[in-house]
């Protein structure tokens, strides 16, 4: 088969777990086994298919050749493929972790659980998360994007029947969808620049190099795809997600951060362009770019985190999150080689970890006889070495990746690469990646002291069992993985090794890449840190052995040097989850408030309406009665005297009788006139006050209407982010609505820019 068939097939990838997924939904409902067969036929053919594409473009790079790019679907919207080594790589390592994602979940997932629908949804993350390494379009890149979010929702509140997953799932879909917010705003700006949909590198190095482009316009595209990275990576400050997916099942957790963290990288990567055009959103006063900045924070909060966690499986997705930290730092530092190196280590270890750390806590939930102990917490294992060691081992071997062993080439080399290109850019940065490290390691020698070491401390522990072997054997094939793919990234002058560093000829990255030195700050000291750290982990939890009911001995330290609250802070991740909730909250809030004050709002508006109505016909009244007829009866009152005065006046004078009177009566004329006019005013009035009266009747009635519409959308609002509710149905009806509330917006501005 020639690489340019098996090119021309690769949008197959993606499309057949698609497939899978709507042939379970469709046709494996409970009671059918057809939906095991199905996803792991999927998940097989697709890995091949990607291992092939893999292989050929190794041999178009040895032709000299590099990239390929076919266009599917033409028009003002062309859907292309494009796969260049970095997106093989990608597509090899995510597609080889997937399919033993989901042979290992063959037997450990538990009868209480729905197979099909973990099947389905495990298949649905796959064709989302190979098809954004794939596809050269930006609303495809989105749309894959949304389905890995809608997916980790959906496994994450598996367990629907439980509350924790119901609140966890509710806070996975709340935070993915403002990564979502921030992806499709920046592909909005990239389109209005760019005038194309095209994600490769051609479209993003054109936007770097418009001369007459404003620099801010740049700065604000990549600010937005980085802040969408950040989500997607559960980088600081948005790290509360990822943990909260470990309420998933074992398998799905595992596989939710594979592609979440790939998928991050990935992106991080394909938007190099702009943040190179952008100055690296360099941050003033510190020397380090944004990106370096968000990884190195990320790195220091997150395994800080990890070592104060009783939940294992918390505790590894702190880990992870770590972990790509570092792979932040090294792509803000300019080497794209090591961080790819490790990026890639990492799919391997860290899904070698979780599927581990699931054997270990499924053989603690299965071992329960009526005792109510949380098969995850740490303290409640003990002495599970004895009782599972060949999951002993596999752990041994993916927590000695973590902590940077030697003797496990998987992460080693790829770390190294990371401190020796942060020895020669900035000597500071380098002693915090080294400490980080010895935090790592002594964070690993917790973990294995407090669950295989050691006496058990519960009877659960003492029930425990070694997995199957259908659970174990996918865990060897990641092991051998672990242990010896380090030596594809070895320094290319490093005496023992392959003599090239396959990685960096593979990706042809073109940065500057270190040469191995001798030196014991580059190499010796930080591995010297890291025995420490071990041993000093040793010495706290194995040299006296944690006994049933100990409180850590971490936070017993810190509280001993009144650092308690320290302790309790970085336990709960600096209550950042809590932060947004409290937000969440607020918004409830805010509606009710809206609710109860549209009800006063109204009241105060018919009152001071009815009040002026009122008012008016007052004041008609008094005007009437105070002014009106006085003054006429005054004008009566005097008229007799007159007209007597106006009679001797006519005698006295010899006028003939009667011409005054009727003079007097030509001059009262006016004023009958106006006092008929007066008369007639008063009665209009009266019509006038009662028609404003009804009026405020009408106006009372209209705003009774708008209020009520208003206080129904507000309650409605208010429905939409209460927290309590656990229906999917409401999950995935706001979903919905914020998909299409965010497509709408995103059109509308493609239509204002045509």
């Amino acid at each position: 088969m020639s690489s340019a068939i098996i090119f021309h097939l690769a949008w197959l990838i993606p499309l057949i777990p698609l497939l899978v997924f709507v042939a379970i939904a469709l046709f494996a409902w409970r009671g059918r086994a057809l939906g095991r067969p199905l996803a792991l036929g999927g998940i097989a053919i697709a890995t091949v298919l990607a291992l092939f594409a893999f292989l050929a473009e190794m041999l178009m790079l040895l032709e000299g050749e590099q990239g390929f790019a076919a266009t599917l679907i033409g028009g003002w919207c062309p859907i292309r493929v494009h796969i260049d080594p970095l997106s093989a790589l990608m597509l090899a390592a995510v597609a080889l972790a997937c399919t033993i994602v989901f042979i290992y979940s063959l037997s450990a997932v538990g009868e209480d659980i729905d197979r099909n629908r973990l099947y389905a949804f495990l298949s649905l993350l796959a064709a989302g998360a190979l098809g954004l390494f794939i596809f050269d379009n930006l609303l495809l890149v989105f749309a894959c994007w949304e389905v890995m979010d809608v997916c980790a929702y959906l496994l994450t509140g598996l367990r629907h029947e439980r509350s924790s997953a119901r609140q966890a799932a509710l806070k996975v879909f709340l935070t993915t969808k403002a990564g979502d917010l921030f992806l499709l705003l920046g592909t909005a700006l990239l389109y209005g620049e760019t005038g194309s949909l095209s994600f490769g590198a051609e479209t993003l190095g054109a936007l770097a190099g418009l001369g007459h482009l404003d620099p801010q316009v740049v700065a604000v595209i990549a600010a937005l795809f980085l802040a969408g990275v950040m989500v997607k990576g559960g980088q600081f400050p948005f790290h509360t997600w990822l943990p909260e997916a470990t309420e998933a099942p074992a398998p799905a957790s595992a596989l939710i951060h594979v592609t979440a963290t790939s998928a991050a990288a990935f992106l991080l990567l394909r938007i190099f362009p702009l943040l190179e055009a952008a100055g690296g959103l360099s941050i003033p006063g510190l020397g380090l770019s944004g990106v370096t900045l968000v990884g190195v924070v990320t790195a220091v909060l997150a395994t800080l985190f990890a070592v104060t966690q009783r939940d294992v499986r918390r505790a590894l997705s702190f880990f992870a999150i770590g972990q790509l930290g570092h792979v932040f730092v090294a792509l803000g530092m300019g080497a794209v080689t090591a961080g790819v190196f490790h990026l890639v280590a990492g799919i391997f270890f860290n899904t070698l970890l979780f599927l581990a750390a699931g054997s270990v806590t499924q053989g603690m939930a299965s071992g329960r006889a009526g005792e109510q102990v949380d098969p995850n917490d740490m303290f409640n294992m003990g002495g599970l070495g004895e009782r599972q060691p060949l999951t002993f081992l596999l752990f041994l071997v993916g927590g000695a990746a973590l902590a940077g062993s030697p003797l496990i080439t998987g992460a080693f080399w790829s770390r190294d690469a990371i401190l020796a290109q942060a020895w020669a850019n900035q000597r500071t940065l380098f002693w915090v990646l080294a400490l980080i490290a010895a935090v790592t390691a002594f964070g690993v020698m917790r973990q294995l002291v407090l669950i295989f070491a050691g006496m058990p401390r519960s009877r659960t522990a003492q029930r425990v069992i070694e997995s199957r072997s259908s659970i174990t054997l996918p865990l060897i094939f990641l092991a051998l993985i672990v242990a010896v793919m380090g030596w594809a990234g070895t320094p290319t002058d490093f005496p023992i090794g392959l003599g090239v560093n396959l990685f960096e000829t593979f990706l042809g990255a073109g940065d500057v890449t270190h040469e191995f030195v001798w030196e014991p700050v580059a190499l010796c000291l930080w591995s010297g840190l890291g025995a420490v750290s071990l041993l000093v982990g040793f010495i706290v939890y194995a040299w006296w052995p944690v006994q049933v009911g100990e409180a850590d001995r971490v936070g017993s330290a810190m509280r001993a040097m009144w650092l308690g609250w320290l302790y309790d802070l970085l336990r709960n991740a600096l209550h950042v989850g809590g932060l947004y909730q409290w937000a969440f909250k607020g918004l409830v809030w805010l509606g009710r408030a809206l609710v109860v004050g549209d009800g006063v709002l109204d009241e105060l508006v018919i009152a001071a309406i009815r009040s002026m109505g009122g008012g008016l016909a007052a004041l008609g009244d008094w005007v009437d009665t105070h002014v009106l007829t006085p003054a006429f009866g005054s004008i009566s009152r005097v008229a007799g005297p007159v007209a007597r005065i106006a009679d001797r006046v006519d005698a006295w004078l010899g006028v003939p009788a009667g011409l005054v009177s009727e003079v007097g009566e030509v001059l009262a004329r006016p004023a009958g006139i106006f006092d008929t006019g007066l008369d007639r005013l008063v009665i209009l009035a009266k019509p006038g006050t009662l028609a404003l009266m009804q009026l405020s009747v009408v106006v009372d009635r209209g705003l009774n209407v708008v209020v009520s519409a208003v206080g129904r959308a507000v309650r409605a609002a208010g429905l939409c982010f209460r927290l309590r509710t656990g229906r999917v149905q409401s999950y995935l009806r706001m979903a919905s609505i914020a998909v299409l509330v965010l497509m709408a917006m995103f059109f509308v501005f493609l239509f204002v820019h045509i």
